[in-house]
């Protein structure tokens, strides 16, 4: 092995290791309460190397909501079993985003919703991933030209109007201060959206 590749191999694990132990505090001792000195001194990283791989807190929280992202694309991949469930699907990788928030937490999710300007967009005013509209975008349009999504809304909109709802879950509870699990919250909504967006809606189990 190179000793470039060793290098960067290196930086990565160091990497790694700031981004573990920031999580882990925030979560502890809450976001706005950890500094990038606590990270160091934890972690026993130098601040200067810290800040080589991360310019503030919030790039640090941008990478773990990336990973929850990350982490639900197979739920929406165009396979064909995906595709001739389409509904289902869409409803259980909204449902499942819900629960990756709630075990996130109060703080940390509030933090990624109220500072979404610094956290999810660069330099240049661009999102740095794309939204939630995106990712269902594609998935929604396959599905609409296989016939195994039925509705009067082209996958734009339909993409854009779930896009719209799951903020305003978000939003609504923060406001409430997390108090209702968001996964009650967006099952109890989707069930009305989804009747309104499809012919054929997912049916209430309880």
């Amino acid at each position: 092995m190179s000793h470039a590749i060793k290098r960067k191999l290196s930086s990565q694990k160091k990497k790694d290791i700031i981004y573990t132990s920031a999580i882990e505090l925030f979560r502890e001792n809450g976001y706005d309460n950890t500094s990038m000195q606590d990270i160091s001194r934890v972690t026993g990283i130098s601040i200067g190397s810290i800040y080589h791989h991360y310019r503030n807190k919030a790039e640090i929280l941008r990478r773990f909501g990336l990973a929850i992202n990350e982490r639900l694309l197979n739920l929406i991949e165009p396979t064909a079993d995906n595709i001739n469930n389409a509904q289902e699907c869409i409803y259980n990788y909204l449902l499942e985003m819900a629960g990756n928030f709630d075990q996130m937490g109060y703080d940390l999710v509030s933090h990624l919703h109220d500072n979404a300007g610094s956290i999810w967009i660069d330099m240049d005013g661009q999102f740095v991933q794309g939204s939630t509209m995106e990712k269902l975008k594609p998935f929604i349009e396959c599905a609409l030209s296989q016939g195994t999504l039925i509705s009067p809304y082209s996958s734009e909109q339909i993409a854009e109007y779930l896009h719209i709802a799951g903020q305003g879950i978000i939003h609504t509870w923060i406001i409430l201060g997390g108090n209702q699990p968001m996964t009650e919250m967006t099952a109890s909504f989707l069930q009305v959206l989804f009747r309104s967006l499809f012919h054929e809606s997912i049916e209430d189990e309880s």
